[in-house]
């Protein structure tokens, strides 16, 4: 089991050979993270969308290989960076599906072993809130065994929400730029 680390970060930016990231099979998924990775890797992600266009796999694919819940869709991106998007729901504004997390990380982990990567950079996974992320952070934890998971959080003020709402002693803290003047 591994105990995930945050770091406020762009995830796209993050150093980590392999990236994880949450998609929807209905291609809507509007979040800020999914714009980033979208922006950062469009080559590699309009081939994503291609593949969960149902036009495309209708006319291309066959029913039992088009992209479902629990898939991961793997892609290269630069520098060897691996990019797996893990398909954990149907519609944009369902609830994430656990089930189809747990897959999806026994997944990334079973691709990291098998590349010898000590290390993986996730974003909050399609979570918008901090109890969000709290329902299914013990799932990704217990899927990941003898790697180092980073989960990059773009603004402090979420990095703070996600750390409140984890159980523990501790109490996060914003510091900014303002608190380092006095």
């Amino acid at each position: 089991m591994t105990k995930c680390v945050y770091l406020e970060s762009d995830v796209t930016k993050a150093s980590a050979p392999v990236l994880a990231s949450a998609i929807s099979l209905d291609m809507n998924w509007q979040g800020m993270e999914q714009k980033k990775f979208a922006h950062t890797f469009s080559g590699p992600y309009k081939s994503i969308m291609m593949m969960l266009d149902p036009n495309f796999t209708s006319s291309k694919m066959k029913d039992e290989d088009a992209p479902k819940l629990g898939d991961v869709i793997w892609l290269r991106a630069g520098g060897g960076q691996m990019v797996g998007f893990g398909i954990v729901k149907e519609k944009a504004e369902d609830p994430i599906h656990k089930e189809a997390v747990e897959i999806v990380f026994k997944n990334y982990n079973r691709k990291l072993k098998e590349m010898k990567l000590p290390l993986i950079g996730i974003d909050l996974y399609g979570c918008e809130t901090g109890k969000e992320w709290v329902d299914i952070v013990d799932t990704i934890e217990d899927q990941l065994t003898d790697c180092q998971a980073v989960v990059c959080i773009p603004t402090n003020k979420l990095l703070v929400e996600v750390l409140d709402e984890l159980p523990g002693e501790f109490a996060a803290t914003a510091i900014t730029a303002d608190d380092n003047e006095e």
